[in-house]
């Protein structure tokens, strides 16, 4: 073949196999980055949260708005750059998807650390749940950032960090360890809220709500982390675990800012899920409860 003309793929290579799981990964992600956007705006045009609560909001809506620009850079390059080009240029993730991986795991950290936050606030559960929350979420968190980290210093570090053992075992060992901070987050603010029922109707109503919604995101989040880890160590070579990995800060940030969101519009309710969210200690949380009613 001339010069100049681009190469068919490998015989035995499907691109569309290798690239179907990235498109339709990144639709999706970008449907829900849509949703963020109306989330955000809604937000920010009608609470009256503390600016700690703020900046928080602030900080992730930013870094997943950084992953979906990483995102579009990563479909730019298989799709458009390497189209027709070597297969291993679509198989292999550029440094785009490094970068957003890295983006990925603070908004997870983040998260994390708010929702221990409001578990040693409500006070209804052992200092050591905390611990664990943190402790857990932390661990990961450095495992992931140096073994991402060293990947994109070194293209041929990368090879060995995520497509051997070792990497198997440290990647396994970071998803592992921000499922269980998750899953125990969701359980002990289940668990909290489920004991600051007051025996007022109104009350104990948005506390059956806020209940409902944490072991839903729970689930959801613990359910999509699972999948990502599955599918990436049935074969790393291959990029089906993408589409579970591009779905996660979305849902983060998604189902952090819901609860504030559709709060807004009603004072009242709104006023109650603030204080029992945020209030320094569980006495003042239940006096402002029977305060609002």
């Amino acid at each position: 073949m001339s010069n100049g003309t681009a190469t068919l793929p490998n015989e035995g290579v499907s691109v569309s196999e290798v690239g179907s799981p990235i498109f339709f990964g990144s639709i999706i992600s970008l449907i829900l980055m849509g949703v963020t956007v109306v989330q955000s705006w809604t937000y920010f045009n009608n609470n009256r949260d503390s600016l700690r609560l703020r900046c928080f909001v602030s900080t992730i809506v930013v870094l997943n708005i950084a992953c979906t620009c990483l995102l579009i850079v990563e479909l730019y390059s298989h799709l458009i750059l390497h189209f027709g080009s070597d297969p291993m240029l679509v198989v292999l993730p550029t440094k785009s998807l490094g970068v957003e991986l890295l983006l990925n795991i603070f908004i997870i950290i983040l998260v994390d650390f708010f929702l221990a936050n409001q578990i040693r606030n409500l006070g209804q559960t052992h200092w050591s749940v905390v611990v664990v929350v943190v402790f857990a979420a932390t661990v990961a968190f450095g495992i992931v950032f140096s073994t991402c980290t060293m990947s994109l210093a070194s293209p041929s570090l990368s090879e060995v960090l995520f497509a051997t053992q070792l990497g198997l075992g440290l990647i396994g060992t970071g998803n592992a360890l921000f499922t269980c901070a998750e899953v125990v987050a969701s359980i002990a603010l289940a668990w909290s809220l489920h004991h600051s029922k007051t025996g007022i109707r109104r009350t104990d109503g948005i506390l059956t709500k806020l209940f409902t919604w944490m072991v839903t995101r729970g689930l959801l989040l613990s359910v999509i982390q699972v999948l990502s880890m599955a599918f990436y160590f049935a074969n790393p070579l291959s990029p089906h675990w993408i589409p579970f990995h591009l779905l996660q800060s979305k849902l983060y940030v998604i189902t952090t800012l819901s609860l504030y969101v559709y709060s807004t519009p009603r004072p009242q309710v709104g006023k109650q899920v603030f204080t029992l969210l945020f209030e320094i200690s569980s006495d003042s949380i239940l006096a402002s409860l029977y305060d609002a009613k």
